[in-house]
């Protein structure tokens, strides 16, 4: 399996790199005016004395209603990729480890925007293959290899994450979203509502987090 990808001739990937300079202004409003729900995430993945944040736009095809109505231009660029999953903006602290670990399938491809990347000791590790973020220049890689991240830095990290249904594979995203609700097994995602309730904001193809965290 490879542990990168180079897909730097897809159209969805030029869209945004393209307008990155509007993706990156409105995450930072995000960041310097929190609005919407930033979420502490999987604090057991990390090593560090500040939480590892996410701004959840899209989350298995369903639209983060709240959250998107504070970044519009974003929210217009993420409904033009073909086959997305999820898409939130993922802020890394100084002197954090995310701990290795593997994602949750092998039928989908993890993405990276990069929007902030401070100068220093950075970078995300895929099997054993190890890449330093660039601001403005996409990233995709095998979720479901063992991969890590770090920031040895004095200054956040923020990147726009978006995974999309691998080409690999014949399953659509609405199959692997379905799929994914439907096995839902993360204590993380079931500490914020049951399984039930996630199937019941799936029919819906919307939620809101302010509701339910």
């Amino acid at each position: 399996m490879k542990a990168f990808y180079n897909w730097s001739d897809k159209d969805w990937v030029k869209l945004l790199e393209s307008n990155v300079e509007i993706i990156r202004k409105e995450a930072i409003s995000l960041m310097n005016e929190p609005k919407g729900n930033w979420l502490k995430v999987h604090p057991d993945y990390v090593e560090g004395n500040i939480p590892w944040r996410t701004f959840e736009m899209v989350f298995f095809g369903m639209k983060i209603k709240d959250n998107l109505i504070h970044c519009n231009a974003t929210a217009e660029l993420l409904s033009q990729i073909p086959d997305l999953i999820t898409a939130d903006f993922s802020l890394l602290p100084p002197h954090t480890h995310i701990k290795p670990h593997k994602g949750y399938s092998k039928m989908i491809v993890r993405n990276h925007l990069p929007l902030i990347v401070p100068a220093g000791d950075l970078g995300i590790r895929v099997d054993d293959q190890v890449v330093k973020w660039e601001e403005g220049k996409l990233i995709s890689f095998n979720d479901s290899l063992e991969h890590e991240a770090w920031n040895k830095t004095d200054h956040y990290r923020l990147v726009m994450m978006v995974d999309v249904a691998s080409p690999e594979f014949e399953y659509s995203a609405q199959q692997i979203c379905k799929y994914k609700i439907e096995n839902m097994d993360d204590p993380f995602l079931l500490s914020i509502a049951s399984k039930e309730k996630w199937m019941e904001y799936f029919r819906k193809g919307e939620v809101c987090l302010g509701e339910i965290t």
